[in-house]
């Protein structure tokens, strides 16, 4: 596990507190698209102050700096960019007009990806075979460097493939935002959702333990193959416990570093694990007590 020195955990820290409280209102998402496009940028310089000034000893945090917290602020910025596009261009009228409009720049973004398959595979593999050469300053090649050319002017705070890199999770997170409101529409215009009778209104149970938790239990339930198969969203899956534990944002992507810069990943299945052997033992200890029993 790597361990950054004091300032730059600091910096790191305080990023993710501040984009914890961060939050897109559907009635009026451009203002509050403003306020987060300055979070990032305001993070994003004291992050390259901390670096250009010997912020990172050697390659181990370099590789994890350009890796995973350079492209998770980088990421959050171009998201918004991408969703203010969005925004400022989506058609006001009919839920008919939106869909086809949201179809469409779905199949864009989409593209995106696709074109860029060989490196996304690696991304979403989590391979390392290649992390030197693409995530050490020293072996920046501009010559191959295709992907957000104004960064070659900033080599002090540039790699082969970080810039790449937060475009992946920019595009993840953009298209993930329009599959929710076409989902959304969707419904909406087909008026085919139910609900029971008898379903609990979700304001009647809250969320009160860390918020990264959620993050913790909406990747083991994918990774244990809980739901569907495995074969879910893990972004939507912690959005929805979100929502049903009336948690307004949950970030599973970014809470994924948090997960990893801890001692134990596992913490939060560990308490469960052992709250519930506790429960159970004092259940079935009250249940054996009866009449004349000690």
């Amino acid at each position: 596990m790597v361990t950054f020195d004091k300032k730059l955990q600091s910096v790191i820290d305080a990023y993710g507190i501040e984009m914890e409280s961060f939050t897109i209102h559907e009635e009026n998402p451009l203002k509050d698209i403003d306020v987060g496009i300055d979070i990032c940028v305001k993070y994003l310089q004291r992050l390259r102050n901390t670096v250009i000034n010997g912020g990172l000893k050697g390659p181990g945090q370099e590789i994890c700096f350009f890796k995973e917290v350079k492209p998770m602020v980088v990421g959050q910025l171009l998201y918004l960019f991408y969703l203010q596009q969005v925004e400022c261009e989506k058609p006001r009228g009919t839920n008919k007009m939106v869909l086809t409009y949201l179809k469409n720049r779905l199949k864009d973004y989409n593209r995106f990806l696709q074109a860029k398959h060989i490196c996304y595979f690696y991304y979403r593999r989590g391979s390392t075979f290649n992390d030197e050469q693409f995530f050490v300053r020293k072996n920046f090649d501009p010559k191959k460097f295709l992907h957000h050319p104004f960064s070659v002017m900033d080599v002090g705070f540039t790699t082969q493939c970080d810039n790449l890199f937060a475009d992946f999770r920019a595009h993840e997170m953009i298209i993930e935002y329009m599959s929710s409101r076409m989902d959304s529409l969707e419904l909406d215009k087909t008026n085919q959702k139910t609900v029971p009778r008898n379903r609990p209104d979700h304001f009647e149970f809250k969320w009160t333990d860390k918020k990264v938790y959620i993050a913790e239990l909406a990747y083991a339930l994918v990774g244990s193959r809980s739901i569907n198969n495995g074969d879910a969203n893990v972004k939507r899956l912690g959005e929805y416990i979100g929502w049903m534990f009336n948690v307004e944002k949950v970030d599973v992507y970014g809470a994924l570093y948090d997960i990893q810069k801890r001692d134990n990943p596992t913490a939060y299945l560990d308490k469960l694990k052992d709250s519930f052997a506790k429960k159970i033992e004092t259940l079935l200890g009250k249940k054996g007590k009866g009449p004349g029993k000690k």
